[in-house]
């Protein structure tokens, strides 16, 4: 009997610490957990608060900065209030993956973010990732037409082989798009953006 009650305290305590370690695990997770308020009240909240913005361009245990997961979900408004503070490096490089916000948003089919970063005056289009991948060549992989088509319109390169020597043409699911694109008497209905001034 004794045996039994020894047990059942030793299964409480390892249910506990796991719960212990789950929270633990998501509060250092920060922005994949967040929703697009929480993830937006934070950032205001540094700024409210006078403290150094340079922490918006600060990367987590996983490499990414709240550009790179406010793209990577879509968080629209997040992305629009990041990107005014100057200390914010709109093409960051993750260190594991060498992707930006770009890319993340892109690869995601995020149009609105797109437009948004690619409205931005520093942004580079053409940066390679880890596997040699553009953010056309992640539009051009997943389908999305719109956003391959502003990619296109504002400097995207087909010339960019990835490390296996394809171009996002070699890309099955919008080769066809692009071809039509460029075809003379088409437009690529997404001129470049006015940048701001």
């Amino acid at each position: 009997m004794a045996n039994k009650q020894s047990n059942a305290k030793k299964s409480k305590a390892k249910k506990g610490s796991k719960k212990r370690s789950s929270r633990r695990n998501k509060t250092q997770a920060g922005g994949d957990n967040e929703t697009e308020d929480e993830m937006l009240a934070r950032v205001q909240k540094i700024y409210d608060e006078d403290r150094d913005i340079n922490e918006l361009n600060k990367a987590d245990r996983k490499g990414k900065t709240p550009l790179h997961y406010a793209s990577e979900k879509g968080y629209r408004f997040v992305v629009e209030d990041l990107i005014q503070y100057t200390a914010v490096e709109i093409n960051k490089i993750r260190e594991r993956t060498g992707k930006t916000a770009l890319h993340y948003a892109s690869e995601n089919g995020h149009y609105e973010v797109v437009k948004l970063l690619l409205n931005d005056d520093d942004i580079d289009v053409n940066i390679q990732d880890k596997k040699g991948k553009t953010a056309l060549h992640y539009a051009s992989e997943n389908g999305h037409y719109e956003v391959v088509r502003d990619l296109l319109g504002n400097g995207g390169s087909l010339a960019i082989q990835d490390n296996e020597g394809k171009t996002p043409l070699d890309y099955k699911k919008e080769r066809d798009t692009i071809r039509r694109l460029l075809t003379p008497g088409s437009s690529i209905n997404a001129p470049p953006y006015d940048k701001k001034k």
